[in-house]
């Protein structure tokens, strides 16, 4: 019997995915608020990523969300690999070789604006074009606040929050009110389609 291939759903898996890497970005950069605000937003940003967490899982599965297929996977795969590579390269070319630190974290976020892009070309899905186009902005101001001094010893506080915690807070809220409204849309769908059936 041939092996059944799993399907990611991959609306949820996306927002998953964003949510997890949103904390990260928050918990990371906080540092830059100082002492007195850096638990306060770590706390925010953590109650803030259970309940879209909640508001993700709580859901109703759905055979009619959004699933890659396998030529999209493949794609998605490239990409990651890609993006791991360029990240890797590029924040050691920053620290390492042109000695300037400050430049790796816009440098992550300008790579993860391009992938979200090439994301949208692959998957179609029009989160990505907003979500990428904001976050590769927000990195390429960061890359110009780090590569031009124009932030002196202040380099690393200034890329933190532009392109770290405004990063990290969008990449969490990015479908919240979304998967917020979901599981009614989704379980009237259900309803609808059980009454067809049986009806």
């Amino acid at each position: 019997m041939a092996k059944r291939s799993v399907q990611w759903n991959g609306a949820r898996i996306g927002a998953l995915i964003g949510a997890v890497g949103g904390l990260a970005f928050v918990v990371f950069n906080a540092w830059s608020l100082g002492e007195t605000w850096q638990p306060i937003v770590i706390a925010v940003g953590v109650v803030w990523f259970l309940w879209v967490l909640w508001a993700i899982l709580r859901v109703p599965e759905d055979d009619q969300a959004y699933r890659p297929d396998a030529r999209q996977m493949q794609a998605f795969w490239i990409v990651v690999v890609l993006e791991v590579v360029l990240i890797v390269g590029g924040t050691q070319l920053f620290i390492r070789v042109l000695d300037t630190p400050s430049a790796s974290l816009p440098w992550v976020a300008t790579v993860l604006g391009v992938h979200w892009l090439v994301f949208r070309m692959v998957f179609q899905q029009d989160v990505f074009l907003w979500l990428g186009w904001f976050t590769l902005t927000l990195g390429v101001v960061g890359l110009m606040v780090a590569l031009t001094g124009v932030a002196e010893e202040n380099a690393l506080a200034a890329t933190a929050i532009c392109s770290g915690l405004f990063v990290g807070a969008v990449m969490t809220d990015r479908d919240a009110e979304r998967w917020c409204a979901a599981p009614a849309v989704v379980r009237r769908r259900l309803r609808r389609r059980s009454c067809a059936t049986f009806g």
